[in-house]
């Protein structure tokens, strides 16, 4: 047997309940559920002791799985901006790009990280820091992402790498005559 239970809820709100065909009975039963599921876990959770052994072995192995495939997507980010750098800004703008792309990907293969002060003071070409400034250190909170070496945090360095890779990547696809 079902206990029956009187809500309200503004008259907006069922307008749209009614005009979508939305069972108003099983909207609060999903809602109460989801509810009570996570209610019950926390206090699950607050009631259990640390995960030992093999639980807390799964539980890191899944976390640096995690995290692995959010480092990888930083990249993939950073690889699409660079090519859309490269597409959209000038020729002078790309040539001056594709100078620091060369240093950062040179300077990460020999030491693995990207030292801030070669790409936050990087001013040869205003439009490339603007551009890496308004998307990169902004829209990817890359400025604030530096360790206490004052180097890009690996999230950043990523994203930092995979522009570059986007930009040189954009850069060996035009015609020799225009790399010169």
């Amino acid at each position: 047997m079902a206990a029956k239970i009187n809500i309200s809820v503004p008259d907006e709100l069922q307008k749209r309940i009614t005009d979508l065909g939305i069972s108003p009975s099983k909207l609060y039963q999903d809602a109460a559920k989801a509810r009570a599921d996570r209610e019950e876990a926390l206090q699950k959770a607050r009631n259990e002791e640390m995960p030992k052994g093999e639980e807390m072995e799964n539980i890191v192995e899944r976390l640096r799985k995690e995290k692995e495939e959010l480092v990888g997507q930083h990249e993939k980010w950073g690889n699409m901006e660079g090519v859309n750098f490269a597409k959209t800004y000038d020729y002078e703008a790309l040539k001056d790009a594709v100078d620091l792309a060369q240093k950062v990907t040179a300077f990460y293969k020999e030491n693995d990280y990207i030292p801030w002060d070669m790409v936050g003071k990087y001013h040869k070409n205003d439009d490339v820091y603007t551009y890496l400034i308004e998307n990169a250190f902004e829209g990817y909170n890359i400025e604030s992402n530096k360790d206490d070496t004052n180097s890009l945090k690996e999230g950043s360095a990523k994203w930092m790498l995979g522009w570059c890779n986007g930009v040189l990547k954009f850069w060996n696809e035009l015609p020799e005559d225009l790399r010169k």
